[in-house]
């Protein structure tokens, strides 16, 4: 179901187009549901907003505030820096690029088209960024995940709920009513993908070269 979502030139074709009262809202599925593993990747394309943070997507939990996983970008009124404070939630587990603990706001994001790919691999428990089909930095002690001081090992996403673009699961009417701070994405979004499976560092590269 897509809700007041317009459509503009994209990376390749048409894209989404969010805006303060825009989404899409799917069933989220069996398969995405029960993922074990994951990558999550898309293009972006937006401005800087003040305030509170819009969310990009977001897998909702009906039993859970914060739903199963979600990115959110946090709101920058700083006319003279380009960066982002990116926020990252999967199965409880928080990636907050902050300038804190090694994680550095993702640099120069703003006003152009820019490659995200968030993969979890239950192989090894790692966590891993690309921008621009490039590995993000970040430090051991936060890409090696851990649950009671072992690997956490394969996902378990409770209570699946929908799979929502361009807001928060409480914009979709799952787990209560939006607060204030919750704020739906504004930007563009481009050839949005979510594989059940951690894909190889190539197979992520050739998402940013090919524009898929």
């Amino acid at each position: 179901m897509a809700s007041n979502v317009a459509y503009e030139a994209g990376v390749q074709g048409k894209a989404y187009k969010g805006a303060t009262n825009a989404m899409m809202v799917f069933a989220a599925g069996a398969k995405v549901g029960s993922m074990t593993s994951f990558t999550v990747a898309f293009w972006m394309n937006t401005q800087k907003h003040t305030g509170g943070a819009q969310s990009i997507f977001m897998l909702g939990r009906s039993s859970d505030f914060w739903g199963n996983m979600f990115a959110l970008v946090e709101g920058n009124d700083n006319a003279t820096d380009n960066s982002m404070l990116l926020k990252f939630n999967f199965a409880g587990n928080w990636v907050e690029f902050n300038n804190n603990n090694g994680l550095n706001r993702l640099p120069d994001m703003y006003g152009k088209w820019k490659h995200i790919a968030f993969r979890y691999d239950e192989k090894t428990s790692v966590f891993s960024l690309f921008v621009d089909g490039e590995k993000y930095a970040i430090p051991d002690a936060v890409a090696n995940r851990m649950k009671d001081n072992k690997p956490l090992g394969a996902l378990q996403f409770i209570d699946p709920s929908k799979f929502v673009i361009g807001a928060f699961q409480q914009h979709a009417g799952v787990s209560g009513n939006p607060d204030s701070w919750m704020l739906r994405y504004t930007g563009l979004l481009d050839q949005f993908k979510v594989f059940t499976v951690a894909i190889t560092d190539a197979e992520i590269k050739a998402l940013f070269t090919t524009k898929r």
